[in-house]
């Protein structure tokens, strides 16, 4: 809980006061209990330090460690101020890294982490779209190549007809007046922003081009593959086995499949039903609790609302509803070096990840022109 400064200060007198210091390297082991561990570090750094005992993702005892990537990113791009060389570290393999830390202990990446955070190097809503286009300094400081990233402008909610158009352009859509009406992109624009609030999340790639082919080329938006039914169970050494149903352009289809796992033998499966044969190259799950009874809600009960605002709160759906639990998956397939991606939602996640592969191996059907 030391205040930034008051670190600082200390260490510099440490350093002035001790006989001998300057043979020996001063080490920084800063937990995030307040909130300040990556300021506090870099006080400690600018009074000397040299050494720093972080953590990939803030991983730690309580509010853990700080976070080490978010450290040497600073003093990547804040070199001039700090004077110190991380050259030897290759901080372009950071994404990577949190995601492979990730994997492992089961612990997410946060959404709006400054590194590797699906959120920090994405935007969707029209004036920081354009500011970014033209230069991504307007809103992003650390180059994304430095930490293993892109820039992603994504469709979602706040996304206007000229992010949809930069979209569009960017992906060989071509360019409004020319290759498709402005009639076509408002209607395309409207149907993003109805779905992304539907999902509440932005769109993949994939379905940003789904809607691009639907709006723009004219394309069907009906589903070419779809899964019907399923049966599985689990066999011995943890391997499991299932029979699905498979509509592919309305002709049922019949296939089993083994795995190591339920999630594997689908993809056997599935891959023999639709001919399509692919990679699952990662997928995220995650459960969630809508309405009135789901945790957090019972805050409401014991906060104070104007008139107004507590029948604004009673006419709301996601607080007047009861307590609803979805499980949610988002998967990548691998298909001839191209990302398809599918996401699913249902009562359990197994079910939910079915979902996901099978919308991914609908958009490569639909996509590919199969």
């Amino acid at each position: 809980f030391a205040i930034p400064d008051k670190y600082h200060e200390t260490t510099r007198a440490i350093r002035k006061r001790v006989k001998g210091i300057e043979e020996v390297i001063l080490s920084a082991h800063v937990h995030n209990d307040s909130g300040n561990a990556v300021a506090t570090t870099m006080r400690g750094i600018e009074a000397g330090i040299r050494q720093v005992e972080g953590a990939v993702l803030q991983l730690g005892e309580r509010a853990g460690n700080v976070d080490w990537m978010t450290v040497v990113t600073d003093l990547k791009i804040l070199r001039e101020h700090y004077g110190v060389d991380v050259s030897h570290i290759d901080s372009s393999l950071f994404n990577d890294l949190a995601r492979l830390v990730s994997s492992i202990t089961g612990y997410p990446i946060p959404l709006t982490h400054p590194i590797t955070g699906k959120a920090a190097f994405s935007e969707s809503s029209g004036i920081h779209v354009k500011g970014v286009i033209n230069n991504y300094q307007t809103y992003f400081v650390v180059p994304p190549e430095f930490v293993g990233r892109k820039t992603d402008i994504v469709l979602g909610q706040t996304s206007g007809t000229n992010t949809v158009a930069y979209f569009l352009r960017k992906s060989g859509y071509g360019e409004v007046g020319k290759d498709y009406t402005l009639k076509q992109l408002t209607e395309m624009t409207s149907s993003i922003k109805r779905y992304s609030t539907k999902i509440k999340d932005s769109l993949t790639d994939t379905e940003s081009r789904l809607f691009a082919d639907q709006y723009v080329r004219g394309k069907s938006a009906q589903k070419r593959v779809a899964l019907i039914d399923f049966r599985s169970r689990n066999l011995k050494e943890g391997k499991a086995s299932i029979e699905i149903i498979l509509n592919v352009d309305g002709e049922k289809r019949t296939e089993a499949g083994e795995g190591k796992g339920p999630v594997d033998a689908y993809m056997n499966a599935i891959k023999k039903a639709s001919g399509i044969y692919c990679e699952l190259n990662r997928w995220e799950e995650k459960a969630t609790y809508y309405g009135k009874g789901a945790p957090g809600f019972e805050v409401l009960d014991r906060m104070k609302f104007s008139p107004e605002e507590y029948q604004l709160l009673k006419d709301n759906e996601t607080t007047s509803k009861g307590q609803e639990a979805v499980a949610e998956s988002l998967v990548e397939i691998l298909y001839e070096g191209e990302v398809y991606q599918g996401r699913g939602s249902a009562r359990d996640i197994t079910s939910a990840t079915y979902k996901a592969i099978t919308m991914a191996f609908d958009a490569i059907f639909r996509l590919r022109d199969f």
